[in-house]
């Protein structure tokens, strides 16, 4: 190892950088760590026999954390922390907007390059900002330190573009779209045209609510129409084919579903004394039917938008 971390000057901010900025992550973790917790074979290795590649790396280490760790003046860590600043890129470096396939395409290239590999952690790929890193503590669970904030926010941000990439361009769009609709839409956005009477009737009372009506009239999101083209979700408007379809039946299969049969009504009091316990059972068990027959309706209906992004939405870290 041809390296040496002796200082002729230690307030000389140049000599410092020069001297303790190792770029070879192995060699750097090494130095910073010690033996022992890096290569503990190695370091165990060194009761039994000597060896004197160990013993010329423990002199480096010694050297390396009197140095440029432990006895490091104010001034300098205050400066390394600024120059580490300056290379931290701006979030907006990452956001991922695009406005084509083709451009769509351009972006993940540049996302999968090498380049933005050091993006995945600027505390391990950019050795100024390890040193202050290192000189700030050094612990990567302590989000007091502002650089493991920042290392873990632009982290994430990576990971949703690289998201983006592996996951396709039909799949961006529909995950964009699902963030323009407001959650208490999804409900009035339906999978696809029901394949029978009874789903049907469930979507109408979606579509006759007041907020789906408005909901329908309210310009999509460029997402949402592209998405909507290609089939892979059907948004209605006034202007789709199926519109005046749902528009005529809905409103008066809702209502039909409203309107109860009269009770036949009866002039035999005797009867109806006779009788009123046996109805109080009926009623109940009727009411008990009615909710088994409600829950068992309620698992018919389609799973809708909210259901569809729990598919495609994926946890980006």
């Amino acid at each position: 190892m041809n390296y040496s971390f002796n200082l002729d000057d230690k307030n000389n901010y140049n000599e410092f950088i020069k001297t303790c900025n190792v770029d070879n992550i192995k060699c750097r973790n090494l130095f910073q760590k010690g033996l022992n917790e890096v290569l503990p074979v190695c370091y165990s290795a060194k009761n039994y026999k000597q060896y004197d590649v160990l013993d010329k790396i423990e002199k480096l280490v010694k050297e390396y954390q009197e140095n440029c760790k432990e006895n490091v003046s104010e001034e300098i860590q205050v400066k390394v922390v600024e120059d580490c600043n300056k290379e931290i890129p701006d979030e907006s470096l990452f956001y991922f907007d695009v406005s084509s396939e083709e451009d769509f395409n351009k972006t993940c290239s540049v996302f999968q390059s090498e380049e933005y590999e050091k993006y995945k952690s600027i505390i391990e790929y950019i050795p100024i900002c390890n040193l202050a890193f290192m000189l700030t503590g050094g612990d990567v669970d302590s989000y007091e330190n502002e650089l493991v904030y920042t290392n873990y926010n632009l982290l994430l941000i990576f990971l949703d573009g690289l998201s983006y990439c592996n996951d396709g361009y039909d799949i961006y769009l529909l995950k964009k779209c699902a963030d323009t609709l407001d959650r208490t839409y999804y409900e009035c956005v339906i999978d696809e045209i029901p394949t029978n009477d009874e789903e049907f009737y469930y979507q109408c009372i979606f579509f006759t609510q007041d907020k789906c009506q408005n909901f329908y009239r309210e310009p999509h999101s460029e997402e949402c129409s592209i998405v909507q083209e290609k089939n892979e979700i059907f948004l209605l408007s006034p202007s789709h084919p199926k519109w005046q379809e749902y528009n005529d039946k809905c409103f008066d299969l809702v209502e039909s579903k409203r309107v109860t049969k009269p009770v036949q009504p009866t002039s035999i009091k005797s009867v109806e004394t006779i009788s009123t316990k046996s109805k109080s059972v009926k009623t109940t068990t009727t009411k008990i039917k009615s909710v088994k027959k409600t829950t068992t309706k309620s698992k018919l209906v389609k799973t809708t938008f909210r259901h569809q992004f729990k598919k495609i939405s994926t946890n980006r870290l």
